[in-house]
């Protein structure tokens, strides 16, 4: 890869930023274990070394590293999975982006960036968020938009939609549409095969360095707990690696849900039975979170994933299919029996049953006692779902769902 001379070529560091993370995802600068930090320091050498380093590539890594590469900087892109796309490559590809897009101009939806801000601000569950932040995604949502588009990102020329929670006063969403089957290339058949393929080729073609199977474990400072993010320490089939970030490091590792014990500094209700879509495939480890944390970052919103909002109670959500631990998504608009040709088969464990009429089943805890309306939603089946089952018990699970053969029939 071309190196440049950081004295010489300037990144306009706001603006690479904002265009790079704005709508899809959030960048820090960080890292992780401070052992980790001062072995790395003692070691006086790299193994590796670029302008900027990109911590996942998923709906915000890829972006990231994209925007830095066009900008003339050298990228690595270090993803701890065997490939990339994170959780948005078994997403459902809804991309909820508005202010005024050519899409939205063509099919004659009047919009700006500042009507956008005031429905998301007053709508029931986005008035918790970050005004400042909220602003910053509308005010870039256009350039999104075309970004997406510029990277070859198949946005179907078709009327917007209501998007996947939100006001639906003003169509603003685009679903971009994977009509392939479930393989190497799209793990679970979902459209968010179609968003994070093309980004991927792009960042390539621009020269960006994708390690896969790379973990990030450390970040390198000036010194052990202060000063400058130099790169970060990753271990790769058991060896650990110096990576030299001589512009910055940016974390793009999705959430915390992964965490037990950091998830339930939000919700101690959330203990270990309780499962997270899409893993293992794609795990949300808080390390992104945590390595924020360390260089003196804070976490806000903090009660956005248990405030009793409306819309955007499936945050916490009811299964469509029983009998299945990690939740893959059904790609392909098919039932689950398709992730049996996918490379996640193995990991994903049962596929599950899906439920049709929930009035065919009834849910039973571990104490054969009935618990909650099977017809229930969001908050209401939840709450039940997380209570505890004794005064003793500290784990919540598990749920049995019962049905005869009569509702087997009916479910086909």
């Amino acid at each position: 890869m071309k190196e440049i001379d950081p004295k010489k070529t300037a990144l306009p560091r706001r603006g690479f930023i904002q265009k790079a993370a704005a709508g899809l995802g959030a960048a820090a600068l960080g890292g992780l274990s401070s052992q980790a930090a001062q072995a790395a320091k003692l070691d006086k050498h790299w193994d590796l070394a670029a302008d900027v380093v990109v911590v996942g590539s998923g709906a915000a890594g890829l972006p990231a590293s994209i925007t830095a590469a066009e900008q003339g900087a050298s990228v690595i892109v270090v993803e701890q999975n065997y490939d990339i796309g994170g959780h948005a490559i078994e997403s459902g590809g809804n991309i909820a982006l508005g202010g005024g897009t050519s899409l939205q101009k063509k099919y004659g939806i009047e919009d700006s960036p500042d009507r956008m801000f005031e429905d998301l601000v007053n709508w029931p569950d986005y008035r918790f968020s970050d005004r400042e932040i909220i602003h910053a995604f509308c005010d870039e949502s256009v350039a999104t938009f075309d970004f997406l588009v510029a990277h070859g990102v198949p946005i179907p020329d078709k009327h917007p939609i209501g998007a996947d929670g939100g006001p639906q006063n003003v169509m603003r969403a685009q679903t971009v549409v994977w009509t392939g089957e479930v393989s190497a290339y799209s793990p679970t058949g979902g459209n968010g095969t179609a968003l994070m393929r093309p980004l991927d080729a792009s960042a390539r073609k621009l020269g960006v360095q994708i390690l896969l199977r790379h973990s990030m474990t450390g970040l390198v400072r000036e010194d052990q707990f202060t000063g400058r993010v130099l790169g970060i320490t990753a271990t790769h089939e058991g060896k650990t690696l110096n990576i030299q970030a001589r512009r910055g490091v940016i974390l793009s590792t999705g959430g915390h849900t992964s965490n037990v014990n950091f998830r339930r500094m939000f919700d101690p209700r959330l203990t270990k039975e309780y499962q997270v879509v899409g893993e293992p495939y794609s795990r949300q480890s808080g390390d992104g979170e945590i390595a924020a944390m360390q260089v003196g970052a804070s976490l806000w919103g903090a009660g956005c994933q248990t405030v009793e909002t409306q819309a955007r109670s499936h945050i916490f959500e009811k299964p469509y299919v029983i009998g299945n631990q990690f939740g893959y998504p059904q790609g392909g608009g098919k039932r689950n029996e398709n992730i049996r040709d996918s490379p996640v088969k193995g990991i994903a464990r049962g596929i599950g049953l899906q439920v049709a009429d929930y009035q065919n089943l009834i849910h039973v805890n571990q104490f054969g006692r009935r618990f909650v309306n099977e017809f229930a939603t969001g908050f209401d089946w939840w709450n039940p779902c997380l209570a505890q089952s004794s005064t003793k018990a500290e784990d919540g699970g598990p749920i049995w769902a019962i049905f005869d053969a009569d509702a087997v029939k009916r479910e086909n």
